[in-house]
C-alpha cells in the first residue's frame, strides 16, 4: 500500500484529506499516479465499480471535480511519497 508520509498543505481542504479512509487514499493516490479503474481494482482486491465509488467520494471530500484537479490537490499537498503525476 502506499505510504502517506507528507502532510497536507493547509491551503489543500485539509478536512478532506483527513476524512479519508485508507481504501480511499490508496485510490487516490493510484488514480491520481495514472492507473486505470481496473488497475486499482485488480491491485486492492475490489471490484471497478468499487473504485469509481471511493473516486465519487474522494472528488467530493477533496472539492476537487477532474482527474487533473486531483493529481494537482495530491502533488501541491505533498501527500503520500508517490511520484504524483510525474
Amino acid at each position: 500500500s502506499a505510504s502517506l508520509g507528507g502532510r497536507m498543505n493547509e491551503s489543500v481542504c485539509p478536512e478532506g484529506w483527513a476524512a479519508l479512509s485508507e481504501r480511499e487514499r490508496q485510490v487516490a493516490l493510484g488514480y491520481a499516479s495514472g492507473e486505470s479503474h481496473r488497475q486499482l481494482a485488480e491491485r486492492l482486491y475490489i471490484a471497478p465499480s468499487t473504485v469509481r465509488t471511493h473516486l465519487q467520494s474522494i472528488y467530493r471530500k477533496l472539492e476537487v471535480g477532474s482527474k487533473f484537479a486531483l493529481r494537482e490537490a495530491l502533488v501541491t499537498s505533498g501527500a503520500g511519497d508517490r511520484d504524483v503525476g510525474r
